[in-house]
Order: structure tokens, then C-alpha cells, then sequence
């Protein structure tokens, strides 16, 4: 069972004593409203921070380190909640009573050096450390145009959420990063650093009580001003419908389709989506995977995929460019079936297989409780996987349809291909 603990004000730790694995886990995140301003400044906070720090001047030396803790390993966080931005480090090493040493204090000790003694000049951050981290992101933001679907998927949000926070990309724009300076993130870190709240999870063989102690002792440095602590809940918009085309040179076109779905305001309308969505679009026994491609071959591959933090379901398909209008009124016919109850038995019984597969998964993987506990902080709720997994077994035909009815066409974006002769 987890546990809440405030360390401080606007710092949390949801900790998980269990015995289950061999290594322990902790992650720290900034919690930072998502935001074109500083998005991109934020995304390149934690690759600075494990640039260097004054223990250890470079990265070779860093990982010296973790190798010296029987190969423990940290990296960094970037994560988009709905329209909540978060960063930092996510660490995972061996259980101390395995090797008879405190290597989860030492561990978090090294986070404290990272956060609080990172190499600087100048009151900046050192140069050669910021231009090559600045110059990688630059270069991953960019890249995602490699991506044909994700590129696809990225500007219909844009698009969809023209002047929402849930428009901005993850790791922010190119273009709002390039007039970042050493010198700029620096101080934007040092206000994020005392301002932000900061949520903490831990799993491992520590008690809740001994895991907050050890955090405690080592972030009683941070530097603690006006702290953000406000919840904030996603903007729900009205559904607007549009298109947007883009011509590319590809063989295959992209199609990339936005819906609205209703409010998930509680673990039972999160629970009718989820199961509505895998019915709709989830997977090979979807009725988009079934009658789309399989059934009339309209195209290569389509699915759905809800966002319950912003209660927003993807559509995305690899289609022909002359097939557009085709697939999608097949894409919202097979929507329209869900809301007037074409579901069979078996596929409200495979979905939640599925499903629950999906939990079973997560309770395996520290790495995917941390994501989901981290989740739940964001939404302010306080429910386990397990409850969850209650929650989808008993949702209903009757639900799903009614999750069905609720959702709200909104943008469609074609990236049409045009392949080189």
C-alpha cells in the first residue's frame, strides 16, 4: 500500500514499501503548469543538471560513480500530464540488505549533488555543458518529422489545442529554445527550484518513514519560496470541427484524427473510457482494427489511444492519400456503432482482458508505478491500480455506449504523401 508523506511545503513523497524486486526506485519531478514560455527550458533542465556537477565534473565521472554502486542508474525525466509539465531524475539500484551497504542514501545524495551543485560560471550554467545539451534537444525535438505518425499526431494537437496548454509538446518548440542562454536557464532553474512543487515516489525495502527521512535530510536545501502547490484541472473545451492538409514527400499518408470525450472526473467515467476506447480502437480486436483494415483494407494500420489526463482520444491510421474521406466516416461509423450498442459480449470481454493485462503489467514494472503514482498527483487522486482494475470490471454495455455518445469529433489532419518519382 503506498503513502503519502509532505516533507515540506509544496514537497511530497508518495512512497511503496515492498520486497517484490531486487532494486529499489525513486523518481523526483518538478511540477511546472505546461507552458510555451518555458517548456523547452524545462525539457533541458535535467540533461544540464547530469551534464556535470562539482563532485563530478562531466559525465564519465558520473557514471564512475554509479558503476561504484553495483551499477546503479540515473536519467532524466520529461513528462506531459494533460496540461501539466514535469521534470527531473528517475534512479533505480540495488536493495542495500543485498550488498550490506546504504547504497539508497548514497544514491540520494547523488541527486542532492546533481540538484544543488551543478557546475556554473559566471552565475550560468558552464558553457560547454549547456551548448551540447541544448544543441541535443534541439536536434530530438527536430527529428520527430522522422516520425511520420508521431510528426502527424503532434500537429493535430497543435491544431486541436490552438491556445490550450495541451498544445505545447512535451520537450516545447525548436524555435522557443533557440534564444535560451546559459546564463537564461540558470536563473529560470533557480526559480523553478524554489517555486515549483516537487513530488517524489519511491519504491523499495525502506519503510515510508525511513525513505522520508532520507530525502528530507538532503532536500532541506532547496530553496523554498512562493511554492506553486495549486492543483490545476485540464481546460475543457467545446469540440470545433476542422481539417488541416500538409503535403509531404512519403509513401504512405498519415491520418490523424482528434476527438473530444466527456469529463473523467471520477475513477467510474475514467473506467467507462478506457474500456470504450480499447472497444472502439485498442489493439487487434478493436472494431477499428477489425473492420477498417482487416474487414474492407481501407488502411495499413489504425488505432485509438485516450489521454485520461485531458480526456482527449487519438485516432491515427496509415492510409492512401485517395482513401481520406473514406476512412474517416468509417473511422466515426465504427464510433457511432459503439454509441447505439453494436458491442458484442466478447468485445466487452476482450477489451477488459486487455486491460487488464495492461495493469497486471504495471504492477510489474517500478519504472510504470512511478509513471502512474506521478499520474495520480497530477489528477489529485488518490486510488491504487488495483481499485482500478476494480472499477473496469464493472463497467457495463450501457457505459460504454454512453462514453460512446459523449465523444465529439474535432480535428482531422492530413499529412498527404507524395512520393519522389
Amino acid at each position: 500500500m503506498e503513502q503519502r508523506i509532505e516533507l515540506f511545503p509544496g514537497v511530497h513523497l508518495t512512497a511503496i514499501q515492498s520486497d517484490k524486486f531486487k532494486t529499489g526506485c525513486f523518481s523526483l519531478n518538478l511540477v511546472r503548469p505546461l507552458c510555451r514560455q518555458e517548456a523547452a527550458m524545462n525539457a533541458l533542465i535535467p540533461s544540464v543538471l547530469l551534464g556535470g556537477t562539482r563532485r563530478y565534473p562531466d559525465i564519465r565521472s558520473i557514471s564512475r560513480a554509479l558503476d561504484n554502486l553495483y551499477g546503479a542508474t540515473v536519467g532524466t525525466l520529461i513528462r506531459k500530464k494533460g496540461e501539466t509539465q514535469l521534470v527531473g531524475f528517475y534512479a533505480d539500484y540495488i536493495e542495500d540488505e543485498l550488498v550490506g551497504e546504504p547504497i539508497f542514501q548514497k544514491m540520494v545524495e547523488l541527486l542532492g549533488e546533481l540538484l544543488f551543485h551543478p557546475l556554473t560560471e559566471e552565475g550560468a550554467f558552464l558553457g560547454r555543458i549547456f551548448d551540447g545539451e541544448k544543441q541535443k534537444l534541439t536536434d530530438a525535438i527536430e527529428a520527430v518529422v522522422n516520425d511520420k505518425r508521431a510528426y502527424a499526431t503532434e500537429q493535430m494537437l497543435k491544431t486541436m489545442c490552438a491556445g490550450e496548454p495541451y498544445g505545447v509538446p512535451r520537450t516545447g518548440d525548436a524555435a522557443d529554445l533557440k534564444p535560451v542562454t546559459a546564463l537564461g536557464l540558470y536563473e529560470h532553474y533557480q526559480k523553478i527550484l524554489a517555486q515549483s512543487r516537487l513530488e517524489l515516489f519511491y519504491m523499495g525495502r525502506q519503510s515510508p518513514r525511513t525513505a522520508a527521512d532520507i530525502f528530507a535530510n538532503i532536500l532541506q536545501q532547496l530553496p523554498r519560496g512562493r511554492v506553486d502547490g495549486a492543483q490545476r484541472a485540464p481546460l475543457f473545451v467545446q469540440a470545433h470541427e476542422k481539417t488541416v492538409e500538409k503535403r509531404l514527400n512519403l509513401s504512405q499518408s498519415k491520418l490523424s484524427m482528434g476527438l473530444r470525450t466527456e469529463r473523467t472526473d471520477t475513477i467510474d467515467t475514467l473506467a467507462r473510457n478506457m474500456v470504450m476506447s480499447v472497444v472502439f480502437g485498442g489493439g487487434p480486436n478493436s472494431k477499428l482494427f477489425r473492420k477498417v483494415r482487416e474487414e474492407q483494407s481501407l488502411c495499413y494500420y489504425v488505432g485509438a489511444s485516450f489521454d485520461k489526463y485531458k480526456d482527449v482520444m487519438i485516432v491515427s491510421a496509415g492510409i492512401d492519400a485517395g482513401q481520406r474521406d473514406a476512412v474517416k466516416d468509417e473511422i466515426l461509423r465504427q464510433l457511432s456503432l459503439c454509441a447505439e450498442g453494436d458491442i458484442t459480449e466478447q468485445e466487452m470481454e476482450v477489451a477488459k482482458r486487455q486491460l487488464d493485462a495492461a495493469f497486471r503489467s504495471v504492477m510489474d514494472s517500478p519504472a510504470s508505478l512511478d509513471d502512474f503514482y506521478i499520474g495520480q498527483t497530477v489528477l489529485g487522486a488518490s486510488y491504487t491500480v488495483e481499485v482500478l482494475m476494480q472499477a473496469v470490471q464493472r463497467v457495463t454495455r450501457e457505459q460504454v455506449m454512453a462514453a460512446a455518445q459523449a465523444v465529439k469529433p474535432d480535428t482531422v489532419y492530413f499529412l498527404r504523401g507524395e512520393p519522389e518519382c
